[in-house]
Formats: structure tokens, C-alpha cells, sequence
């Protein structure tokens, strides 16, 4: 289907990141009216994935969804995660999101590099006044997200990859 633009801010509320691992649902969501970023895991088997999903369409309320390719290869998967709370299909736009978007590894530099973080946070003084810490340890303290959360950090990731490509420009600090 086709990309999230700005400019349809309905469409564009509840961008959510979903993926699947054999003992977690991982899933990110950017909450464009209230601009928060929400992810975390969520223990699963296979019997109760159709539960999972379920539960984050009611939670999260998703307007369009950034999928794992392990997802969208598997049809009755997708259709499970697309098909609306009532039960209708392909109720949800989407994209499939390509497999190296998906990496923990590059998602805290992803953070640490592209988000300014605003804290209070200073690890000393210097006789310009405060320093600073650095943007990484500001991200470990000002953080919700648990940043040792591999399907977490998965979902955030490709959620942060996606909004860089299609919503807003995420620029590397000088």
C-alpha cells in the first residue's frame, strides 16, 4: 500500500510498528497528536497471536502499520493483524518494512544520532557553566522505552526508519 504522508494527519496519527519473534510481539507506535513514541514487547505463542494483535489494535489504536516481512509472508498472519477490531479485512493501510530496517543494534545510535533530547541532565560544571551529558546518556535516563528490549528496539527502529523516509526528516546533528 502506499506511504503515510504528513499531510493526512488522520491517517497519519497512530503510525505503529509491528513485528513477530517465536516468544514476543514487538511493537512501536509514533502518536502524531499527542508526539510521543511508545515500544515494548509483548510475551506470546503462537496460539494467542490473533490475542496480541487484537489487544494492541484496541490499546494503540493504529491508523497505519509498518510490518515485519516474517508478517507479510505468512497470509493468515497479515490478515489477522489488517482485519479490523470488528473483524472486517484489510482494514489497515500498510507497509512491509524491508528486514534490515528491523535491527536492535543500529536503533539506540539511531536514537542517540537523529533525536534531540531535552533533559536537565549535566554531568558536571566547567567554568562556562553546566555540561552537558552526552546525547546517550541523556537518552538512557529520559527514556520510557528499555533499551535492552530487543523486540522493542526492533520495532522502534523500523518505526524511526519509516517516519525518516516518509513523515518528517530526521537530520544527523552537527
Amino acid at each position: 500500500m502506499d506511504s503515510c504522508d504528513a499531510e493526512e494527519s488522520e491517517r497519519c496519527s497512530n503510525i505503529t510498528a509491528v513485528l513477530q519473534t517465536s516468544n514476543y510481539v514487538g511493537v512501536a507506535c509514533f502518536n502524531n497528536i499527542e508526539n510521543i513514541i511508545y515500544a515494548d514487547s509483548i510475551a506470546t505463542s503462537a496460539a494467542d497471536v490473533q490475542d496480541v494483535f487484537y489487544t494492541i489494535k484496541v490499546l494503540l489504536n493504529p491508523t497505519y502499520l509498518v510490518v515485519h516481512p516474517k508478517i507479510a509472508e505468512n497470509a493468515g498472519l497479515l490478515s489477522v493483524l489488517l482485519s479490523s477490531k470488528e473483524g472486517a479485512s484489510d482494514h489497515y493501510p500498510f507497509k512491509v518494512e524491508k528486514r534490515a530496517s528491523w535491527s536492535s543494534e543500529n536503533c539506540v545510535g539511531q536514537l542517540s544520532s537523529k533525536l534531540r533530547i531535552k533533559s536537565g541532565c549535566y554531568v558536571g560544571t566547567s567554568a562556562g557553566g553546566p555540561v552537558p551529558s552526552s546525547n546517550f546518556n541523556l537518552l538512557r535516563h529520559a527514556s520510557a522505552i528499555d533499551l535492552n528490549n530487543s523486540s522493542a528496539l526492533q520495532a522502534l527502529n523500523a518505526l524511526l526508519l519509516y517516519l525518516q523516509e516518509h513523515v518528517f526528516t530526521l537530520d544527523d546533528r552537527a
